[in-house]
């Protein structure tokens, strides 16, 4: 038990510092031109877009440290078979090993091709 509640507070701090990451690299992007449309932004710069595009192994890792903390939120859930523990600490060492330059600021450059969301692209026009 007590490696399940270490590996469950690893996963909520290295959650928590993917997400803060992604904001701060979303919080780079230059918006050129703007995007009118918040649901528009939202689809081509969030922070689940940045994370895919830019570091798709890191989503993917993310996806076992959700599938702990969701099933030990639940008191009613029983059993950890189904759940990749190795994952999470995976998850960890890639976030704070592997893009260490994150931690210090270096940005990854990259272009995000502006994506409509579903009500303007239904409108076949620009965003406002």
């Amino acid at each position: 038990m007590e490696k399940l509640s270490s590996a469950y507070v690893v996963a909520l701090a290295t959650r928590s510092a993917d997400t803060y990451l992604m904001r701060q690299i979303q919080s780079c992007i230059v918006e050129d031109p703007a995007i009118p449309c918040a649901k528009c932004r939202e689809t081509t710069l969030g922070i689940n877009v940045i994370r895919s595009r830019l570091f798709p192994e890191l989503a993917a890792l993310r996806k076992y440290a959700n599938a702990l903390i969701h099933h030990l939120d639940h008191p009613k859930n029983r059993g950890i078979a189904q759940l990749n523990i190795q994952g999470v600490f995976d998850y960890c060492y890639h976030l704070f090993q592997e893009n260490a330059e994150l931690l210090f600021g270096r940005v990854p450059e990259s272009s995000f091709p502006h994506t409509k969301c579903k009500e303007c692209g239904a409108k076949d026009t620009d965003c406002q």
